[in-house]
């Protein structure tokens, strides 16, 4: 997006800004037109804004380029750091969440032990055994994965909410980890519960007890 500002309005944003009009005191306004350039995110960098800089100082129009070349650096390292951040506490929170359901499935399958036991006994095979804890555990997984792409994605969203110079960072890149998150979720659950129920199924009848 590339927004013009004419000598006059740039007048108008120093007085707003500083309260003074050096109007007053000067013949005539020192404040020249310009155009700002709101650049893409994935350009927000050292080398990129440089290359940009350069290009755009070599017009014959062009008398300066100005531009934060550290804060933005800055700016995309925090952003960087800060992603890397709420997707780790994103996957912590989603494991301990998991191991919860885990522990939630050995205590069910503990108490049907010996309904599984007499399941075996009659013939039924092992996955016909399996399917109602797997599908427990899968829509268990997809839910916990669920809640921590949410929480993720309301943190993410706050921030962008309390710092609005965020916004020019956006990243298009969290819907593809809210994605991840739930996948994960769930085959993290269908195979935490995939070992607990074998576990049983190999139990002889004297471990049962």
């Amino acid at each position: 997006m590339i927004k013009y500002v004419s000598e006059n309005d740039a007048r108008t944003d120093f007085v707003k800004s500083y309260g003074e009009d050096f109007m007053k005191v000067l013949d005539e306004n020192p404040l020249h037109s310009s155009f700002i350039l709101k650049i893409n995110p994935q350009y927000l960098n050292k080398k990129s804004l440089s290359d940009i800089s350069l290009k755009i100082s070599k017009w014959d129009q062009v008398k300066e380029v100005y531009y934060l070349e550290d804060l933005a650096d800055q700016i995309t390292k925090n952003i960087r750091l800060l992603t890397i951040v709420f997707v780790s506490f994103s996957v912590i929170l989603l494991i301990i969440t998991i191991l919860l359901i885990n522990n939630t499935i050995k205590l069910a399958l503990y108490s049907q032990r010996f309904l599984i036991r007499s399941m075996q006994l009659v013939g039924a095979k092992p996955f016909f055994i399996q399917k109602p804890f797997l599908a427990r555990a899968l829509s268990q997984g997809l839910i916990s994965g669920a809640t921590a792409s949410l929480l993720l994605a309301g943190i993410y969203y706050y921030i962008l909410s309390m710092f609005p110079d965020f916004q020019a960072l956006h990243t298009p890149y969290l819907p593809h980890v809210v994605g991840a998150l739930i996948v994960f979720g769930g085959l993290l659950g269908l195979f935490s519960s995939l070992l607990a129920v074998n576990k049983y199924l190999r139990l002889s009848l004297d471990e049962l007890y």
